[in-house]
């Protein structure tokens, strides 16, 4: 059963933690967000950029390992994080969709999914568009 994403978190930067080590610069954040910290989306994509741990793995869950250990570097719009092996089967224009989606608000991401709604209408229904003489 997964558990969840904040338990996900906390997980995933324990191991990132054991295998890299704490940054002395944020040890007191790494050591509150291991056990009761607030630990939500803004701040699992900041350390993930920061640390270049690839978009998306503190929200991976332990028992999804990746393809390969390679991790591919993509530019988005306006960065150009790592990319975990876990979306590496994504464009550029998917990622940063994806990106967008993650880091933004609910108001944001009901705006995008009605958008998309609306372009997916569009496209099962076209307008016939006639030249008049």
């Amino acid at each position: 059963m997964p558990m969840d994403i904040i338990e996900t978190r906390r997980e995933r930067l324990r191991q990132w933690v054991k295998k890299n080590g704490t940054p002395q610069k944020e040890k007191s954040l790494f050591s509150q967000l291991k056990s009761t910290g607030s630990f939500g989306e803004k701040v699992a994509r900041r350390l993930e950029l920061k640390y270049a741990m690839g978009v998306g793995y503190l929200d991976t869950y332990i028992d999804v390992e990746p393809a390969s250990a390679t991790v591919e570097t993509v530019v988005t719009k306006d960065t150009s994080p790592s990319r975990a092996p876990y979306y590496s089967w994504l464009n550029e224009d998917e990622m940063y969709l994806v990106t967008l989606y993650r880091t933004t608000t609910d108001r944001g991401r009901n705006a995008i999914l009605k958008e998309a709604e609306l372009v997916e209408k569009e496209i099962q229904s076209p307008t016939l568009v006639r030249n008049d003489p």
